[in-house]
């Protein structure tokens, strides 16, 4: 697997929260069809069914990667937490035509800033899933990640807490 964290953070900061980077309904792992998220192969993972197409930071930090065909992109919070967050399941399918990029690699965020959009219907429309994943990919590195959110998610509620 390709590392797309080359640089880690200021492992001073105290801020492990992340924050939910869109609004829709929280989704049980159970229910998704690929066992790369399912199965948190990549680490601890909420999924999210959207309720728009609007991609915020769940995080202050750095884009680490955005993928060319913008259906993930990966962060790195100023403490370090690591973060993928993968819009739809098999979207990259759709060579990047629903999705619209906010930022570019390497620039710095804040919790609130638009990141990407995409068209939510252009991929129902193709009988592909919108379910948002949204994964802590350094989550052997903290004791315990927590999620604690209910049924209903609304854009930068808190999602998961790592702890050191």
């Amino acid at each position: 697997m390709i590392n797309i964290f080359r640089k880690k953070a200021d492992q001073n900061r105290l801020d492990l929260t992340v924050k939910s980077p869109l609004k829709g309904k929280k989704i049980n792992l159970d229910d998704i069809d690929d066992p790369l998220f399912s199965g948190e192969a990549l680490g601890k993972t909420v999924a999210i069914y959207p309720e728009n197409g609007k991609v915020l930071s769940p995080v202050n930090g750095r884009i680490v990667t955005l993928f060319e065909t913008k259906h993930a992109i990966a962060l790195i919070s100023e403490s370090g937490v690591e973060i993928l967050i993968h819009i739809g399941i098999d979207t990259v399918k759709l060579e990047g035509k629903p999705f619209k990029a906010f930022v570019e690699n390497n620039q710095k965020v804040k919790v609130g800033d638009k990141l990407i959009e995409f068209d939510l219907n252009q991929i129902t429309t193709h009988n592909l899933s919108p379910v948002t994943l949204i994964v802590i990919c350094n989550t052997n590195k903290y004791q315990r990640i927590e999620s604690s959110v209910g049924v209903n998610i609304n854009e930068l509620d808190e999602i998961m807490v790592a702890y050191e």
